[in-house]
C-alpha cells in the first residue's frame, strides 16, 4: 500500500510466507478498502483489506468463478464463487459473518458479466445463458424477461439507467446476432435490431449512446 511517498509505501500483510507469495488478484474497490482473491496455506479465498494488518480479513474461503471480478453496488458486494461443487452468486457486507450465497438452497447460478444498472445487479447466468437481476435475496433474483425470445446472452452494458445486451437466438434462427435493451422488467425488454450474421460484441456505454461491434453481412465487421 502507498500514500504516494517513499516512507508511506509498505507491505500490507504476508498472507503466504515464502517465495511463492499469495498471488493477490482481481482487486475491486469496496467500502473504505478493497477486496481481492489470494492464496494461503488453507487454500484460495476472497479477502478484504483497509490497508492495515488488522483490517485484512478473509470474507469467504471460495474461488471466484471464471475469474469474474467482484462488483460493489452501494454497501453490498456481489461475486460469483464456487459453492458445493458448482458456482453460485454470493453477496457480502464486508464482513465474514455477512458473506453468504444469495440462494443457498438453489441450484447452480454461475454469474458472469456482473453489471450495475442504476443500483441493481444484472448478470448472465451461465446455467441458463440468460440475463438475470438480483437484489441480494433468493426471492429477488430471477430473469429480467423470462418469456422474451432473445436466446443466449453474451455481453451486458449499463446505459442511461437501462441495460443493453447481445444475444444469439440459436440454431434454426434466421439471424445469428441481436441487440436488445431492457429497463429490468419484462415489459421494458425489447429487441433493438436483429439480422447480424455474427455475434454482437464490444458493447460499451458512450455518453447518450452505446457502441457495439457487429457484422450485418454487407460491410463486414464494423462499429
Amino acid at each position: 500500500v502507498s500514500d504516494g511517498t517513499t516512507a508511506g509505501t509498505r507491505l500490507v500483510v504476508d498472507l503466504l510466507p515464502g517465495t511463492d507469495g499469495s498471488q493477490p488478484q482481481l482487486f475491486a474497490a469496496f467500502q473504505n478498502g478493497a477486496v481481492f482473491t489470494a492464496r494461503t496455506m488453507a487454500g484460495t479465498g476472497l479477502w478484504f483489506t483497509d490497508g492495515s494488518v488488522s483490517g485484512t480479513v478473509q470474507l469467504a474461503p471460495v474461488t471466484l468463478f471464471q475469474s469474474e471480478r467482484p462488483l460493489a453496488i452501494g454497501n453490498q458486494l456481489f461475486f460469483s464463487g464456487w459453492g458445493a461443487g458448482y458456482p453460485k452468486l454470493w453477496i457480502s457486507d464486508g464482513t465474514p459473518a455477512g458473506t453468504r450465497e444469495v440462494d443457498p438452497t438453489g441450484g447452480p447460478m454461475g454469474a458472469i458479466a456482473l453489471t450495475d444498472v442504476a443500483g441493481t445487479l444484472c448478470f448472465i447466468s451461465t446455467a441458463a445463458g440468460r440475463v438475470f437481476k438480483s437484489d441480494g435475496t433468493a426471492a429477488g433474483t430471477g430473469e429480467i424477461a423470462p418469456l422474451a425470445n432473445y436466446g443466449t446472452s453474451y455481453e451486458l452494458a449499463a446505459w442511461n439507467g437501462r441495460l443493453g445486451f447481445s444475444s444469439y437466438p440459436g440454431s434454426g434462427s434466421s439471424t445469428n446476432g441481436e441487440l436488445w435493451i431492457s429497463d429490468g422488467t419484462a415489459a421494458g425488454t425489447a429487441r433493438l435490431r436483429s439480422g447480424f450474421v455474427a455475434r454482437v460484441s464490444g458493447i460499451r456505454a458512450f455518453g447518450p449512446r452505446f457502441l457495439f461491434i457487429a457484422d450485418d453481412g454487407v460491410v463486414g465487421t464494423e462499429m
